[in-house]
């Protein structure tokens, strides 16, 4: 096992698993310009590394995260401009191209829900809790929270969120499908969770049944040029190299 600290964020590889730790409890893991570029270098070790299957995100404290630093919003405004390495929104378009499961251990509010929404998978401790506050702040959810959002909540209930500043604790969010499972401890769940994605025989399949379903999820699927076709390549390119099994 082999871990390395750099300031805001820690990384730790367990086999072909990589931990990424936002470590900035005092600020509630609050992204700022610092800790994004951070965790772009994470990210990148993630998709560059062959050795590493998959990824869990989590943070120390309290907080998972609580989205953006709102005192460097105001300090800088180029925090919210469209640089690969400047803000939330750079770090939730990103495609690893592999499994990324969030861990969540307490507050995901603004980016930090956004966050949630970017990951493949989702694991919530009980004190968890999700929201996109930001219309409170004259502000608005727009890291991929009004555009994931609806993909992933009924929309009424995102509409609350969004419109309101409300939140969902755990069960709430369990059960209306922003995380698949509820644990006592979220990061040794979702490490268990990776670590059997990891443990399948061929991780490209993993990747393309990945893919398949997020490009598949919004095309139309008997339309010509729709999911059927969007996906097969992928698919086929699996099956063929498995021997035609499927």
């Amino acid at each position: 096992m082999k871990e390395t600290s750099d300031r805001t964020v820690r990384t730790e590889r367990r086999g072909p698993v990589l931990i990424i730790t936002l470590d900035r409890p005092g600020a509630l893991n609050a992204i700022n310009r610092a800790t994004s570029q951070q965790l772009h270098t994470a990210f990148d070790q993630l998709q560059d590394d062959g050795e590493l299957a998959v990824g869990v995100l989590t943070g120390t404290g309290r907080a998972f995260c609580a989205g953006s630093d709102l005192k460097e919003i105001d300090e800088r405004p180029a925090f919210t401009d469209g640089l690969r390495h400047g803000n939330v929104t750079s770090l939730v378009r990103r495609d690893l191209g592999k499994p990324l499961v969030a861990a969540v251990n307490g507050l995901a509010f603004g980016g930090g829900m956004e966050l949630v929404l970017a990951c493949d998978l989702a694991v919530a401790g009980p004190p968890a809790r999700f929201g996109l506050p930001e219309v409170k702040h004259g502000l608005v959810a727009a890291a991929g929270g009004l555009l994931r959002g609806p993909r992933q909540l009924p929309i009424k209930v995102l509409l609350d969120l969004v419109l309101t500043g409300g939140s969902l604790d755990a069960d709430q969010a369990l059960a209306r499908g922003l995380v698949s499972r509820i644990a006592e401890d979220p990061v040794a769940e979702a490490i268990t969770m990776a670590a059997t994605i990891a443990g399948h025989p061929s991780q490209a399949a993993v990747r393309a049944s990945r893919d398949a379903v997020r490009r598949g999820l919004d095309v139309p699927l008997e339309a010509e040029g729709g999911a059927w076709d969007v996906v097969e390549p992928d698919v086929m390119a699996v099956l063929l190299a498995a021997g035609g099994r499927s």
